[in-house]
Order: C-alpha cells, then sequence, then structure tokens
C-alpha cells in the first residue's frame, strides 16, 4: 500500500506532465495524448461513485483551466469516465467477483485483465472528448480514426507509466 504523500506526488508529477503535453507538445490532428484517465482510474473503488464522479469533473476542469483549449471538454470526459470505472471494471476484470481490491494494476489483476479495463475506460474517456470535440466540425471518419489511434497510443503510454512508477510498493 503506498503512502498519501506518495500518491500525492504521483498525481501532481502526472497532472504537470500532462499540462506540458497539452500545451507544448503537437502530435497532429490525429493524435490526443492523455493521461488523465489513469489519475481518474487510480481513485479507490471503494470511493462513492458521486465522490469519484466529483473528482473526476474537477481533476478535469482543473486541466481544462491549465490547458489550452476549450473548457470542459476535460472534465465532461473524465466525469463520464468516473460514472462508469467501477461497473467497467466488474464487467471486464471482475466476473466472477474474486477480486476485492481498492486500486486495480497490472500486479494484483494479471496484464491482460488491466489492460483491458484500461482500454475500456481510456475508450470512453476518448469517444467522449473526441464527440464533444468535433462531432460537428469533422467527418465520421476522421473521429473514429483519431478516436483509434489516440485510444492504442494512450494505453500503450500508461500501462507503462502504471507498470513503472504507480505500480510500485
Amino acid at each position: 500500500m503506498r503512502s498519501g504523500l506518495w500518491n500525492i506526488i504521483l498525481f501532481v508529477l502526472i497532472f504537470i506532465l500532462q499540462v506540458l503535453i497539452c500545451n507544448y507538445v503537437e502530435l497532429g490532428a490525429y493524435i490526443y495524448i492523455c493521461l488523465i484517465p489513469l489519475l481518474v482510474i487510480n481513485i479507490p473503488m471503494k470511493t462513492d461513485i458521486r465522490v469519484t464522479m466529483l473528482a473526476g469533473f474537477a481533476i478535469g476542469l482543473l486541466l481544462d483551466v491549465f490547458a489550452n483549449g476549450v473548457l470542459g471538454l476535460n472534465a465532461a470526459a473524465a466525469t463520464m469516465l468516473a460514472a462508469f470505472k467501477g461497473s467497467v471494471f466488474q464487467r471486464t476484470v471482475n466476473k466472477e467477483h474474486r477480486y476485492n481490491i481498492e486500486v486495480p494494476s497490472m500486479r494484483n489483476v494479471g496484464i491482460f485483465n488491466y489492460i483491458g479495463y484500461l482500454a475500456v475506460c481510456t475508450g470512453i474517456y476518448m469517444v467522449t472528448y473526441t464527440l464533444l470535440e468535433c462531432v460537428s466540425l469533422r467527418p465520421f471518419f476522421f473521429i473514429l480514426l483519431r478516436i483509434l489511434i489516440s485510444l492504442v497510443i494512450n494505453v500503450a503510454l500508461m500501462a507503462i507509466i502504471s507498470n513503472s512508477i504507480m505500480d510500485r510498493e
């Protein structure tokens, strides 16, 4: 179990990295790098859904304030993810109700279960964000391609970060 101070330091580091990515890294129209889903996913499972959604909204809104972009996009996407992360965990990883864990990780649920959970959660975030950002301005295949490319890149990046930094005891 990690200490509260270590969790706060990790949160701040990932948040700063996300702000720097949003403000200074442009990888083209098809790629949006987001680490915010990792922060929302790491809210303990036993936290009340209303508190989780409020925390997701606050994290997203904080990013919207500090990053260049439309105010509310990340807040809406993070709130949507927070609303569904518990049920996604129950349907993808915890089908037989054998896990009674606070925060899922590669170590405690296995690599394939965790990557699947991370992919679905990141997909919820990316679909919400991308649809709100460009649904009336872009063609359908652009939106679909942006979601898919961003999803693959973000899941890989978050899995690396989760396994190398966040999953340490």
